[in-house]
């Protein structure tokens, strides 16, 4: 689909005897959303040693700064933090960080971890047509437990603002009631569990300036790929709660990309971008492949290849909204088949391919298409190959 998982490689700046570096963070340089169409700016990284490398214990700090500038809004981000990382004598890792920023973030994520949705490794909600306006402070701890079990808390105070109304967009230049719009604050805690084995999960509570009672989020997530020579079996799944007191930004988006060109991974492909919000819902993803690809061509001259991998994929899901209005969720459930190839045409550092998408639902669903055509989705699918 749409993996950009080495994008979160840093690019050496400089670096000292005593191991200090100073980093480039090449996720700032440039990405894209509806809200800012192009986003440039730039991050650094400066990690001071505070040990020696040879030693059985290592600990490192931290500080990071990004600035961003976004070509349709014309208003400048930034954020910060500073981060204290370490490693045990027994290789636990821990780390324990303070961070703030004031930018852009997207309402009703369903991907644990995914809050930057600026970063070219969270490409979940780049399409989505709801943003926040958000000043953010996040305290947090994360350790290794147990060799295998990642744990996080983490306390967060947040100020955010809507920049959206129904599927419309809201900007600065264009809105002279925009300075008026109420702030809400939210104070919440959340905690993260991770496992070696690819389940995880999220607790989030918290209460806000305009709502009268707490509220709880609960996410889970499987992540884990299979192989059966000459197959390989992707799984993901996801289930979440929040109660029906939780504001709409607490939420869960189901995620889509149909009117996008581009299949993005664990999507909805057939939905539109926040087609469905739910605050209880399940969803999962099977995408069945070869293990590798059928053979491998590149033209160093023409710097061109292709390494052909055939597949066939399956997302099913459902979701259920209460206490807001809208928008809607597929209480009816949604089910898509679909198949295609990966890696048809390698150019420069992407490998190109290619998918069709059906989408099943009940003639019952307010979301069912009528027409054949309206349910039916070709896509193109890339993969970054860092």
């Amino acid at each position: 689909m749409l993996p950009l998982s080495g994008m979160g490689q840093k690019i050496l700046l400089s670096s000292t005897e005593s191991g200090n570096e100073l980093n480039l963070d090449p996720n700032r340089i440039y990405s894209y959303n509806l809200y800012e169409k192009s986003r440039w700016g730039a991050g650094l990284e400066y990690d001071i040693m505070l040990g020696q490398k040879d030693s059985a214990g290592l600990t490192c700090l931290a500080l990071s700064a990004y600035g961003a500038w976004g070509y349709e809004d014309h208003r400048l981000k930034w954020g910060g933090k500073v981060e204290l990382q370490g490693v045990t004598k027994d290789r636990r890792k821990y780390s324990t960080y303070l961070e703030g920023f004031h930018d852009l973030t997207a309402p009703g994520s369903r991907h644990i971890g995914s809050y930057d949705v600026f970063h070219f490794t969270s490409t979940g909600n780049f399409m989505t047509r709801r943003f926040n306006d958000t000043w953010r402070v996040t305290g947090g701890v994360s350790r290794m437990k147990m060799r295998r079990l990642q744990e996080t808390i983490e306390l967060r105070w947040s100020r955010e603002r809507d920049l959206w109304s129904g599927n419309n967009l809201i900007y600065p230049a264009s809105c002279a009631d925009l300075r008026s719009m109420p702030y809400e604050d939210f104070f919440e805690v959340r905690i993260h569990l991770a496992d070696f084995s690819g389940l995880s999960g999220e607790l989030l509570a918290g209460t806000t300036s305009q709502w009268a009672s707490p509220f709880v989020r609960l996410l889970m997530q499987y992540n884990r790929k299979f192989f059966w020579e000459p197959l390989a079996l992707e799984v993901f799944a996801q289930c979440g709660f929040a109660d029906e007191g939780a504001p709409y930004s607490r939420c869960f988006d189901l995620g889509g990309t149909w009117g996008s060109p581009l299949a993005m991974e664990r999507s909805l492909l057939t939905a539109r971008p926040n087609e469905f919000t739910a605050n209880l819902f399940s969803l999962i993803t099977l995408k069945l492949s070869t293990a590798e690809p059928l053979f491998y061509y590149y033209h160093n001259n023409l710097l061109v290849g292709s390494s052909p991998s055939p597949f066939v994929l399956c997302n099913a899901a459902w979701g259920d909204l209460r206490g807001h209005s809208s928008p809607q969720a597929p209480d009816k459930g949604i089910l898509e088949v679909g198949g295609g190839v990966d890696g048809l045409l390698k150019w420069g550092l992407v490998d190109w391919g290619g998918a069709v998408v059906y989408r099943l639902t009940p003639t019952s669903a307010a979301y069912h298409f009528s027409k054949t055509e309206d349910n039916l989705m070709f896509l193109l699918t890339a993969k970054l190959d860092i």
